[in-house]
């Protein structure tokens, strides 16, 4: 994330922020992966409740990203996939 611009009123909130994000994805292709990076703008409403602030509603204005094929070390295969499961997460 980066710098963020706010507005406050009362109960409700408007802000926008600076994104720079990078994520791998798997392919097809054993040690393969799809590396993306991206820059946007994620411009959010938020409404002030009983427990604090939530973001009411969200939206993403993407900036650019890029698509690269990236090889993987044999060694690292075990740690990345592990990375990428649904539930390592959790």
């Amino acid at each position: 994330m980066g710098k963020t611009r706010h507005r406050i009123d009362g109960d409700s909130a408007h802000a926008v922020t600076e994104a720079l994000w990078t994520t791998l994805q798997t392919t097809e292709e054993e040690g393969t992966f799809l590396l993306i990076r991206g820059t946007g703008i994620y411009v959010d409403d938020l409404v002030r409740g009983e427990d604090g602030w939530r973001i009411a509603r969200r939206e993403l204005a993407l900036k650019s990203i890029t698509r690269d094929r990236v090889q993987v070390a044999e060694a690292d295969l075990a740690d990345i996939r592990y990375t990428l499961e649904k539930d390592s997460w959790y």
